[in-house]
């Protein structure tokens, strides 16, 4: 079992806190940041849980890992939109959820894509931003039945280069269900996390890898934001430079993976903090569009607004890990009692 490592924290809880300023973000205001955040932030996700993952080496383990995504990933998912569909619209139009609105919540799971999109004779709503749960489920059971049902070398030949590929052809002209197309796209970063573990634990080093994967990302997307204005968007399919869009993300995430790395000793404890309980700040997040345009209400200074935001989360999470350990701690006594 791989021990907890204070670098994956860190990233993690860079990535997070991107993912939020990432949101805040607009055309209007702080574009070019925006841009630049989500050339990377979602691969970075994948690749680090490729990082920390322990891959199936049976038909029985793809089964007992099936319920675990199920549980851990699917499930917390559906719940949240289930929960936050309804009470959005109650709270933004002072009325009861309209019963006629559930088929359309119906598509929206059934797709969970990251943006709306038309279908013939439908729209199918956004799902928001837990489509990374699903794809991120998506990838690792495909990775996992790679992993097990093909030799090492075909299995990195489709998990990094065929099925990315295809995964970006398809975006291109229709959308999967279960946001298919995205989780193939996704399933390189998750491979390259992999493969970067088993390059660290042999104790490799590559002093070139930070300078060049630094480069690489940053070449790519100076390209494809002055050539088009825009960089990549997984959740929406944007890939300003096609393909090479992929390399990029894959670029920027090695980058901030090995600076971590590099500064596992000196990590800061609010961002190895935040890192730990990731899932629980994106849970939060995902609810935080509620009360997000009172922000505006306050202040037009988008820098002001992004540090409101971002305290308002942190606040609420702490709060929330307060009560989880609180019933943890009353529900464990409770037993010896």
């Amino acid at each position: 079992m791989k021990r907890r490592l204070h670098y994956i924290d860190l990233a993690k809880g860079i990535a997070i806190v991107l993912v939020i300023i990432g949101h805040t973000l607009t055309r209007e205001c702080g574009w070019f940041f925006r841009c630049l955040i989500f050339s990377f932030h979602m691969p970075l996700f994948f690749m680090l849980s490729g990082y920390t993952a322990h891959p199936a080496r049976q038909t029985q383990d793809i089964v007992y890992h099936a319920k675990v995504y199920l549980r851990k990933l699917v499930l917390p998912a559906y719940l949240v939109y289930i929960i936050r569909v309804p009470l959005l619209f109650i709270i933004k139009n002072h009325k009861a959820f309209p019963h006629d609105m559930i088929p359309e919540m119906v598509y929206s799971m059934t797709w969970a894509s990251g943006t709306s999109f038309s279908l013939p004779h439908v729209t199918v709503g956004a799902f928001g931003i837990m489509w990374f749960l699903i794809a991120l489920t998506g990838v690792r059971l495909i990775h996992d039945a790679l992993t097990v049902f093909t030799d090492q070398k075909t299995a990195r030949m489709l998990a990094l280069v065929i099925l990315p590929a295809a995964g970006y052809i398809i975006g291109q002209f229709v959308f999967l269900p279960f946001t298919l197309d995205v989780t193939l796209c996704a399933l390189g970063f998750y491979e390259a996390g992999v493969l970067i573990w088993e390059n660290h634990r042999t104790g490799a080093k590559d002093r070139r890898r930070i300078p060049l994967s630094f480069l690489v990302w940053l070449g790519l997307f100076l390209t494809g934001f002055l050539l088009f204005g825009k960089s990549m968007d997984m959740a929406d399919r944007v890939y300003a430079l096609g393909p090479l869009s992929l390399v990029m993300g894959l670029a920027g995430s090695v980058f901030v993976l090995e600076v971590c790395r590099k500064a596992d000793a000196g990590a800061p404890r609010f961002f190895t903090f935040l890192g730990e309980h990731s899932m629980t700040l994106y849970i939060i997040h995902t609810f935080d569009v509620i009360w997000f345009d009172y922000y505006g209400t306050l202040t037009g200074n988008i820098v002001l607004i992004v540090l409101m935001r971002l305290v308002a989360d942190f606040v609420i999470m702490n709060a929330v890990l307060f009560v989880r350990r609180f019933v943890e701690a009353h529900a464990f006594a409770g037993r010896w009692t």
